[in-house]
């Protein structure tokens, strides 16, 4: 037997341990009464005032009933969902709002199946839509990873390639997603849900949670392969960034990674495609990262400036209140002290400071 032969035996032995420990998931192990249950106290959760919900809860036990009935008599059906666009900054993003009969047995299979089963495919540094992530996590990973880097190398310059795919969501292939969704373990019923509440969207909708894990699991591939040529890598939905000593070995990443997306058939901006000096600053997620500082981009200040004003102009205060606290929330996080000063001064000369006590009484 020759070397290669026995590598081939050795990989084939691993891969016979690795599936007898794999939990194979059963239609009727996820989708019980109690788990759609629980699904159905999720989905209920801090959407309490909406009429659809309102009238979801009034006939709670029925509705859940009918779907646990519809499910296992191979009769679900998924209606058709309300679209609506949101604008921001010029940017329109078409959100879907999925009715809560269909999110019920989503979460369900989400939370019982797909998420599980999907997560421990992912790396580490996939920093969006899990429990215990989030930007905030994506955030202090990159400056992990620029304070490694520093120590590792504390006398080269670093650059970091960053990417962003281009209209991810709406992109994504059925064809490739289904043909991964496939070699997962979990039988021929649970396919066919996952197929069927897929296939009425034009690639991932926006506003599913069953769109959102799948659209973070989609570009696996990618992340294994950048983890490959860097320790320092992150993503967070469609931004990634991958740090390297030279700008060759960036450049040569990058054809490697324009290889990838291009079998699981995603396009990159090209706009958004840079290497760029790590003294210079890392542009992620609406900040730019030089060394521990973080920086948020000058059009969060013109975004916010321009809506209070016209929230202060409408005499809409508390609204005007909750967008300005939230806001002042994510720019204490950052390095900005003097533009959050500079905020302050314009809201309180508008007279909304003035305001605030009224404001948390009416809340």
């Amino acid at each position: 037997m020759t070397s290669s032969e026995r590598r081939e035996c050795r990989y084939q032995r691993r891969m016979v341990k690795r599936k007898s420990h794999q939990h194979f998931y059963e239609f009727d192990e996820v989708f019980t009464f109690s788990n759609l249950w629980k699904a159905y106290k999720g989905c209920c959760r801090n959407v309490g005032w909406k009429t659809s919900v309102i009238n979801y809860k009034a006939h709670a036990f029925t509705e859940v009933a009918k779907t646990y009935v519809s499910l296992h008599n191979d009769c679900f059906k998924v209606q058709k969902s309300t679209k609506f666009n949101v604008i921001r900054k010029g940017k329109v993003r078409v959100v879907t709002a999925t009715h809560i009969r269909e999110r019920v047995p989503e979460k369900c299979f989400c939370e019982n199946c797909l998420i599980p089963m999907l997560r421990r495919t992912l790396i580490y540094d996939n920093g969006a839509t899990l429990r215990g992530k989030g930007t905030d996590f994506a955030v202090k990973r990159l400056k992990c990873h620029i304070l490694a880097y520093s120590r590792q190398y504390p006398n080269q310059e670093g650059y970091a390639l960053v990417m962003d795919f281009h209209h991810y969501f709406p992109e994504i292939s059925h064809e490739v997603l289904f043909a991964m969704i496939d070699r997962q373990p979990m039988d021929a019923r649970l396919r066919a849900f996952y197929h069927t509440v897929i296939d009425v969207m034009e690639g991932l909708n926006l506003g599913s949670q069953l769109s959102q894990i799948s659209a973070v699991w989609f570009a696996s591939k990618y992340d294994h392969y950048c983890e490959m040529h860097s320790l320092h890598y992150g993503r967070y939905m469609d931004d990634s960034y991958l740090i390297n000593r030279t700008r060759e070995e960036s450049a040569e990443a990058m054809c490697g990674m324009k290889e990838v997306l291009r079998e699981l058939k995603i396009l990159v901006n090209p706009s958004k495609l840079k290497i760029v000096k790590l003294s210079a600053g890392v542009p992620f997620l609406k900040r730019r990262f030089i060394g521990n500082l973080v920086i948020p981009t000058m059009d969060s200040d013109r975004y916010i400036y321009h809506k209070m004003k016209k929230m202060i102009r409408n005499d809409t205060l508390v609204d005007a209140g909750m967008t300005y606290n939230g806001w002042r929330a994510y720019f204490a996080k950052a390095n900005a002290y003097p533009r959050l000063l500079r905020m302050d001064a314009y809201v309180k000369k508008e007279g909304f400071l003035k305001n605030e006590k009224k404001i948390q009484n009416n809340h």
